[in-house]
């Protein structure tokens, strides 16, 4: 089990002794079922298929509500030439789906789950391993994995439609803000916060909106078209 619950860790995190714990998850025993005792007096929950990606996603969730001077933003996040593309959306929107076939077409991996927005609007790694529903539930972990945090160059949103291609249309940095802050998870317990660091992420950013096709059709055209100014 301690090797299990150290693989939820994230390649980027290291253990650091000085530190004391904000909040604790107890995993415990019960008539035969493994049970979550989560911080905040939430209540004990139970689960009994994909309980370490069930435990994951609490853990994160937690950080996503009390990390300071960062807002977490759902959305998939690749990096192409020291800048970043953000893909804001909710779950089973696509994201993973695409952030995937990026990585696959040569583009850093970020996240699948978590754009962490800092308060200069530039984006950390938070590279889980991309959770695939489309493949079974498969698990990748793709080999380049971002290091650094790294301005924005484009906000896309996107949404898989049968038979559609790739043919967004360009909106104001105005939209591009209200849009991620839509998906961010601190947006109504933090409002100023929010609003400070998304502003200051799409300050410099391209915001492109439009259904999609098939995910690696897609990523490629968002390729061909960024990789140009990526390489000036």
């Amino acid at each position: 089990m301690d090797e299990a619950v150290g693989s939820l860790m994230l390649p980027i995190w290291h253990p650091n002794p000085l530190l004391t714990a904000n909040a604790t998850f107890r995993v415990l025993s019960s008539d035969g079922e493994l049970v979550v005792e989560a911080p905040e007096n939430e209540p004990l929950r139970t689960y009994r298929q994909d309980f370490l990606q069930a435990l994951e996603r609490r853990i994160h969730f937690y950080l996503a509500n009390h990390c300071q001077d960062v807002v977490f933003v759902h959305a998939g996040a690749v990096a192409l030439g020291g800048q970043v593309i953000l893909i804001p959306g909710s779950s089973y929107s696509g994201k993973s789906t695409l952030t995937h076939s990026l990585v696959r077409a040569g583009a850093e991996y970020f996240s699948d789950e978590y754009a962490v927005v800092d308060r200069l609007g530039r984006v950390h790694p938070f590279p889980r391993p991309i959770a695939l529903r489309s493949d079974g539930g498969r698990r990748v972990s793709p080999p380049r994995a971002g290091l650094k945090p790294a301005a924005v160059r484009a906000v896309i949103a996107t949404q898989f439609q049968s038979g559609s291609s790739w043919r967004p249309n360009e909106e104001s940095q105005g939209a591009a803000a209200l849009k991620l802050m839509a998906h961010t998870v601190t947006a109504r317990k933090s409002p100023a916060l929010s609003l400070a660091c998304l502003s200051a992420c799409v300050s410099g950013a391209i915001y492109w909106a439009g259904a999609r096709g098939e995910a690696d059709e897609t990523a490629e055209l968002i390729l061909q078209v960024l990789e140009p100014a990526s390489n000036r």
